[in-house]
């Protein structure tokens, strides 16, 4: 007799069979898109505090600056001295800087940023959003400079004119000044700026929080000592395009960008973009030599070839 059937189950028993899904299988796709969200959520939030201290930093930069340019100009006699303009300058970077520093790195500058990108050591996509917090923080410190000193500019220049006071925000040189000499009076200095801050940023350990800021603090009131008279040492496209824009839009007019054949885009920005190229490409071909020295990759005279060279 043949053995009984088993009776008949809906379940199929073969091995192709998909397992169903387990209520805990559910529970970990649930947490790791929520993680996921949570992530990108932080993300987010992390890079509007950076934009956001770029931008404020900025704005600090510019009101010390062009409040001192403007105390200078339009303000007291009793503050009738050319000092409060590198003084006030240099109070603005450290200040800045040190606000910050801590969130973004407290470039306050486009050309730090660009020399940082090129240095392989900021990611090149934040470059423009980091350009677009600048650009807003000088003109929002220009604005409040020109706010605080508004009747004191308008008793002086009351038609606003290049020649008397946009040069308290914007950077225009004389017109009889050489095109090369303004060029180079942006250059150079730019160039002393990014050294120092790429040294800073490549030191073995961290600086101490405090460092930064002095030592921005003594490099720009140098260069502005020296070389502030050619071009009011702009050394910084946001410092330079910012306050313009305010001055466009306060009614100075269409000259604010034809002076000089456009000197804004050669000199305001090319000036200092220019420096962050080369400081990059020197500090390129130096870690390429570094490197070559340690894996013994250039040529070295032994000892006895020194000696014929010598004799």
């Amino acid at each position: 007799m043949p053995p009984a059937r088993p009776p008949f189950s809906s379940q199929p028993s073969c091995s192709f069979m998909l397992p169903e899904k387990s209520p805990s299988a559910e529970v970990d796709v649930e947490r790791t898109v929520a993680v996921a969200k949570g992530t990108t959520t932080r993300r987010i939030h992390d890079l509007l505090m950076e934009l956001g201290a770029e931008l404020v930093g900025t704005a600090i930069l510019c009101a010390f600056g062009c409040g001192g340019n403007c105390q200078y100009a339009v303000g007291s006699p009793t503050f009738d001295t050319y000092a409060t303009v590198p003084i006030g300058w240099a109070c603005g970077i450290a200040l800045g800087v040190g606000f910050a520093g801590n969130r973004s790195g407290g470039h306050i500058n486009p050309s730090v940023t660009a020399m940082l990108t090129l240095v392989g050591k900021f990611p090149v996509w934040k470059f423009p959003l980091y350009g677009l917090a600048q650009l807003a923080g000088g003109f929002l410190g220009a604005a409040i400079s020109y706010g605080v000193y508004y009747n004191n500019i308008n008793k002086l220049d009351p038609g606003k004119t290049i020649a008397l006071t946009a040069g308290l925000f914007g950077t225009y040189p004389a017109l009889e000044a050489p095109a090369f000499s303004c060029w180079l009076a942006e250059f150079f200095p730019a160039c002393m700026l990014l050294g120092v801050v790429l040294y800073l940023v490549s030191l073995p350990s961290k600086p101490h929080f405090g460092l930064a800021p002095v030592v921005l603090f003594l490099t720009l009131l140098g260069i502005g000592c020296t070389y502030g008279t050619t071009t009011s040492f702009s050394i910084n496209p946001a410092r330079d395009l910012g306050p313009r824009f305010l001055t466009a839009t306060a009614g100075y007019g269409r000259e604010v960008w034809t002076y000089k054949s456009e000197y804004w885009l050669w000199g305001g920005q090319m000036g200092a973009f220019s420096a962050s190229v080369f400081v990059a490409g020197v500090w390129r071909v130096h870690k390429a030599v570094e490197n070559a020295n340690e894996h013994g990759d250039l040529p070295t005279l032994s000892l006895e070839e020194e000696e014929e060279d010598r004799a």
